[in-house]
Order: structure tokens, then sequence, then C-alpha cells
């Protein structure tokens, strides 16, 4: 399916699609269904949270999205590019490029330095290291810690991590922004400056941001926002525009009531 709409006499790109995907899995030697029939779309420069409890598909989902962890059924398109058409080959170079990931727990690293690490994603495309440090320093002072670019990334805050963490994410400039559980066991001061961060600069460049979410609270910089139940996407609160004035999609739920008793995760 073609991943774009029309507004005002404008055709319109969606960088992130997701058109009824199911994911399966067997626990303890069962059968259950992670995600049911998902279907989502996310336009430039709006941000979508996805709240659930644990168990319930949301890492699932953006593992989906991020193209790390294929769907048994539906098709995930960013960018008009589906993501099942690519080898892993091209599937990890297309990553590389369009889609940001910030996990809550960032991955472990041998850097010593934070501008080292947060430049890596862009040094492996350009391989300029005067530029790419311009841009990472750049990046942590638009993220208001430029302070930490000289730091080792192990002694840092938890705040000051989960914000290295997204500059790293955001200096490729990509057209899909990934964000598992951003707020996640932090500080209000630290929660609030990463929200704000993060609404500030991902709008900057555009990029479709989906983000997990354990309640509503932690959503609140969200455009809109769906709950995931037993692995199906209930919408539960659409918003009629984004915020550059456009008229917004809103998230085709493929809701059952019969099947929120079938098993899943």
């Amino acid at each position: 399916m073609h991943s774009t709409i029309t507004y005002h006499g404008k055709v319109v790109t969606l960088s992130l699609r997701l058109d009824q995907v199911t994911k399966n899995f067997v626990r303890d030697g069962r059968p259950f269904t992670a995600l049911s029939r998902v279907s989502l779309v996310v336009e430039p420069g709006e941000m979508v949270a996805v709240i659930g409890g644990r168990g319930c598909g949301k890492s699932t989902l953006l593992n989906i999205a991020a193209g790390l962890m294929r769907p048994d059924a539906g098709v995930v398109t960013v960018d008009d590019v589906r993501l099942d058409s690519m080898s892993e080959n091209e599937l990890t170079t297309f990553r590389r490029k369009r889609i940001g990931c910030v996990w809550t727990t960032p991955a472990p690293t041998g850097h010593s330095k934070v501008i080292d690490l947060v430049g890596l994603p862009l040094l492996l495309q350009s391989g300029d290291r005067k530029c790419v440090e311009h841009e990472a320093r750049n990046m942590l002072e638009a993220l208001d810690i430029g302070h930490c670019a000289k730091s080792d990334p192990t002694v840092i805050s938890d705040g000051e991590r989960r914000l290295v963490a997204m500059a790293q994410a955001l200096i490729v400039r990509p057209r899909v922004l990934l964000l598992d559980q951003p707020a996640t066991d932090l500080n209000l001061a630290d929660e609030r400056n990463l929200l704000d961060a993060m609404v500030s600069l991902t709008r900057q460049v555009g990029a479709s941001i989906l983000m997990t979410a354990r309640s509503a609270i932690e959503a609140v910089a969200a455009d809109r926002t769906a709950t995931l139940v037993n692995g199906h996407l209930v919408v539960s609160n659409p918003r009629n525009r984004n915020p550059e004035g456009a008229d917004v999609l809103p998230i085709d739920a493929h809701r059952n009531d019969k099947r929120a008793g079938d098993d899943g995760a």
C-alpha cells in the first residue's frame, strides 16, 4: 500500500506505516499472539505514543517497526519502502540512514567520550571525523548536554544518558524515531527535560516519532495515544490535527471486542 495521503491539494508521504501486522510466539510450549492485526500511521513531525503494561506487545511493536524483527503477517513501510522487501544487509543499511532507536537501557559502549559515541552512526556514513565531531557537538548542545561531550558515557546521570542516546539516534536525521519508554525511571526534572528536548529536536528534523509508555503520564508529550491490550491496538486519544496544522490519519485499531479475551502478550 502506498503510504501517502492528500490534504489541501498536496500529496504527503507518511514516514511510518504498519498495516495489519501480526506476530506470534511460543511461550512455555504454548502459542500466543503478541500483536494481532495492528495498523497505524505516523506522519512526519508527529509523535504517537503506544501505552501498555509489561508483556502487552510494546517492545515487539517497536522491534518490528525498526526492522529488527519480521512480522508473521502484515506490512511495515518506511518512506514508501517495504521493510520485508529487503535482505538483512539491505535492511541494516536502510536502518542506519532512516531509522533511529532509543531503548530503555542504552547498549554498553567501548567509547571513552560521549561525543565519539554520539557521532558513531554518522561516522559510519561519512568517514569525515572533523565534520562528524562538529555535528555531534551541535546535537549535544541542542539537547542542552554540551557539557557532557568529553565525559565518559558510563559516569553521566541516567537523564543525561537518555539524552545522549537521543542525540546518537538523531544525528543522521532519521525519518523515523522509535523510543522505548523514554521517561521510565527518571526523576521528574529529568523526565521534563527529556520530553521537552525530544519534542523540540525531533520536530526540527521532521522525524515521525513512535514511542511506548507505561502510563498516560509518560505519554503527555504525544500528539496521539493508543493502548495495546492483549496484542490489540485500541485508540484512546486520537487528536484531530498535528502540530503543523495538517489533518491526521486516525490510528486503525481493527478492534473486535470479542477478541479482548483471547490469549495475547
